[in-house]
């Protein structure tokens, strides 16, 4: 189970994936195919990865942006899926979106080539 997950490239393959959807090569959910990732949320799903969650306070900080912004940018990761959270103020923690699964966990859901 370890090499499918391969864990010790899992952060790595946090930065690519933001970096594909940022670049418009990687589709988001089938309800936002078009939309995009900002740089910005890399730091915020890599500290949700390593601590377990972290609060929304540390996520508008991790952003470097406005708390509006901040805001903003947190709620469009909540809404996809790549974050989750069990109440609207709470704590956030990593999700694990189907869209997000091959490239996240390449040898355990395979991406598929077309």
């Amino acid at each position: 189970m370890d090499s499918l997950l391969a864990l010790n490239g899992f952060l790595d393959r946090l930065d690519k994936y933001v970096h594909l959807r940022k670049s418009g090569v990687a589709p988001g959910p089938p309800r936002n195919r078009g939309k995009t990732l900002r740089q910005e949320v890399s730091p915020v799903l890599r500290a949700a990865a390593i601590e377990g969650e972290i609060t929304r306070g540390e996520a508008f900080g991790l952003i470097g942006m406005s708390e509006r912004l901040g805001r903003d940018i947190v709620g469009s990761l909540l809404e996809e899926g790549l974050l989750v959270s069990d109440s609207l103020r709470g704590p956030v923690r990593l999700g694990f979106p189907a869209h997000a699964a091959g490239y996240w966990f390449p040898d355990l859901y395979p991406l598929e080539r077309t």
